[in-house]
């Protein structure tokens, strides 16, 4: 079920120049204005839909930066039924969609009485689990936990990919200004022996996995 209301004409018909408008004031990037005009247009349905009737849960305890978050999100942001490449990105926002990705974060599942937290990481997961069927039904119907949810999908080895890169970039940032540091810093012999541990350590679960197979 989807939602196309006239007001969405009036408030952001035209989100690309009023977008435009409002980062050259506020000196903010377009993109970033987008997302929140769009976003509060979700918060809207969700506040004039009484926040699902979700306990306790009002326009003080409700955190807009989960929406504003989520919408950096490719597959959350396709959920919502939001199209970037549109003159009016909310023009067909999902309902049923918009009840669900807030009694996800606000509200307790019913299997498990948990409520899911919307960090960085925690959306980063979710984004990955609602684009791989299995994973969703796990984490939705059955009550999985979101990092539990989250390795079905497969998505790790990407994620320790990243890491170790992401580890290596720093490493050669330091060695590039290593020549000019006069002091090294006292803690740096045992730092680098845990970096070695840490990478003995890494090496040997490899070993043990290539062995099983």
């Amino acid at each position: 079920m989807y939602m196309h209301r006239n007001s969405l004409t009036t408030r952001i018909n035209h989100a690309n120049e009023a977008a435009r408008i409002l980062a050259k004031t506020m000196g903010s990037t377009k993109n970033y204005i987008r997302r929140l005009i769009v976003g509060f247009e979700i918060y809207s349905y969700i506040e004039n839909n009484n926040f699902f009737d979700i306990e306790e849960l009002t326009d003080r305890k409700f955190y807009f930066n989960y929406i504003s978050d989520s919408l950096n999100r490719e597959n959350i942001t396709a959920r919502f039924g939001v199209d970037w490449q549109k003159e009016n990105p909310a023009e067909h926002l999902s309902q049923s969609y918009i009840k669900e990705w807030t009694k996800t974060f606000f509200d307790k599942h019913p299997k498990t009485g948990r409520t899911v937290k919307a960090e960085s990481k925690d959306l980063s997961r979710y984004n990955a689990i609602i684009a791989h069927e299995e994973a969703y039904k796990a984490f939705k119907e059955e009550g999985l936990t979101l990092e539990q949810a989250y390795l079905i999908t497969g998505e790790q080895e990407n994620d320790f990919k990243n890491l170790v890169l992401e580890a290596r970039k720093y490493l050669e940032q330091a060695l590039r200004i290593s020549a000019k540091v006069d002091t090294i810093y006292d803690d740096f012999g045992s730092d680098s022996k845990e970096i070695k541990n840490i990478l003995n350590q890494i090496m040997i679960v490899k070993l043990n996995k290539d062995d099983e197979y």
